[in-house]
């Protein structure tokens, strides 16, 4: 046997991929890809003579194999030619690529023609991709001598296209201290957004850190008012597409005041107006009133009266022509400490409030005893109260014209807390 194209030969032992050696047939079992092209020939012998046979040539045909997997190629752009590759081994290899157009599940050969060439060559070039080819899978099959064949991975084209500005950014007016909203809209392959800002300081359009999305929101304030907005949109194809600016107009909102008149603390009888001193702009406003934060019905004035029955936080919200809004400072009315009963209306038709006093949260009970001019007495009823002035109501409609003595005495003491006149017509 001859490893070396023939300058030398070793004799055959019997053993591993051989045996007879030593007869007149060699036989080789198992043979490999590296005994490819090994020299084999017969040394005979008889008597002191010897004679070399003609050298016989082995040839080992290896199955196909992939030894370059093509790659998958991203962001092409419409119109490009796009070349994909493999290399394989084994003997007489012959190639065959193929397409799916459904992710992989089924695949069909490709026939030289249209975009397509080499395409039983170790390399497919197509020429011209159109953005319907985008996510089309190829690969290829090897086949040789040797079976079985052998298939590639499929390698992957991903088609960019143009892009174009489909919505443009609009000015936009808000209210200080709220919201604004830009957006843009584009059609194709985009890889990149970046918003840009134009001040009065600083004219020239700067990238805004992180805005870098189809949309920007940004708080404001009244300094912000006349700036610029536009967005830098990036492709492959297309490069840089700068977006139409839009205008930013910062609405100041309304400022407003509200003050109480006389005053703002109350006993039964006495009421005061809460009204607006002073409010800018003053046209084309509305007005929404509020006690303890809840909007009072109809109170859409520039003034409310409230009373005795009334005692609660007021504000009132103002929305000007912009629809800014702004709420106005608290005006507290409470209770003032007046150390008497309160009849009325006095003289009555027989209905008649009374009210007195109470510390606010404290609950007491009070009984309203009325007696006649002779001292009987024509009326009496417990009333539990908690607030500053609750209001206790007596109805003696059916009692004789004169005037009539209201006692208010303790529910539980029985002493006298408070004595009072009424007339009854």
């Amino acid at each position: 046997m001859s490893t070396d194209a023939g300058a030398t030969y070793n004799n055959i032992s019997n053993g591993g991929v051989y045996s007879g050696a030593t007869t007149a047939a060699l036989t080789v079992t198992g043979t490999t890809a590296g005994m490819n092209a090994y020299l084999y020939r017969c040394v005979t012998s008889a008597s002191s003579c010897t004679l070399n046979s003609t050298a016989a040539t082995l040839t080992v045909n290896t199955a196909p194999a992939v030894v370059t997997q093509p790659v998958t190629t991203t962001l092409v752009c419409v119109g490009q030619t796009i070349v994909i590759s493999t290399t394989a081994s084994g003997t007489a290899v012959t190639y065959q690529w193929q397409l799916s157009t459904d992710g992989g599940t089924t695949y069909n050969n490709i026939t030289n023609g249209g975009v397509y060439g080499g395409a039983t060559t170790a390399t497919l070039t197509i020429t011209g991709v159109v953005a319907t080819m985008d996510t089309y899978k190829y690969r290829c099959v090897l086949s040789g001598t040797c079976t079985p064949a052998a298939t590639t991975n499929a390698s992957t084209i991903n088609i960019s296209t143009p892009v174009t500005v489909s919505t443009q950014p609009v000015n936009t007016a808000v209210c200080a201290n709220n919201t604004a909203n830009f957006s843009v809209t584009a059609t194709g392959t985009v890889t990149a957004y970046q918003w840009q800002v134009s001040t009065f300081l600083v004219p020239a359009f700067t990238n805004i850190p992180g805005a870098t999305a189809s949309s920007y929101s940004t708080a404001v304030n009244y300094t912000m008012n006349g700036n610029r907005y536009q967005c830098i949109i990036t492709s492959v194809c297309t490069g840089n597409i700068t977006s139409n600016p839009a205008t930013l107009t910062v609405n100041q909102n309304p400022v407003i005041t509200l003050v109480a008149t006389p005053t703002t603390a109350l006993y039964p009888g006495l009421t005061a107006t809460i009204s607006i001193a002073n409010i800018s702009p003053a046209a084309g406003v509305t007005y929404v009133w509020r006690k303890n934060g809840v909007i009072i019905p109809g109170a859409t004035g520039t003034s409310i009266s409230v009373g005795i029955d009334d005692f609660g936080i007021y504000t009132v919200t103002v929305t000007d022509v912009n629809g800014c809004t702004a709420v106005s400072n608290n005006i507290v009315i409470n209770q003032i400490d007046a150390r008497k009963l309160f009849i009325y209306p006095n003289p009555s038709s027989g209905k008649f409030q009374v009210r007195l006093y109470n510390t606010p949260g404290v609950t007491n009970t009070y009984k309203i005893n009325i007696y006649d001019s002779k001292g009987s007495k024509v009326f009496s009823q417990a009333y539990p109260i908690s607030g500053a002035y609750d209001r206790m109501d007596v109805n003696l409609v059916n009692a004789s014209s004169g005037v009539y003595v209201v006692m208010i005495v303790d529910f539980i003491t029985g002493g006298q807390v408070a004595v009072g006149k009424v007339m009854i017509y």
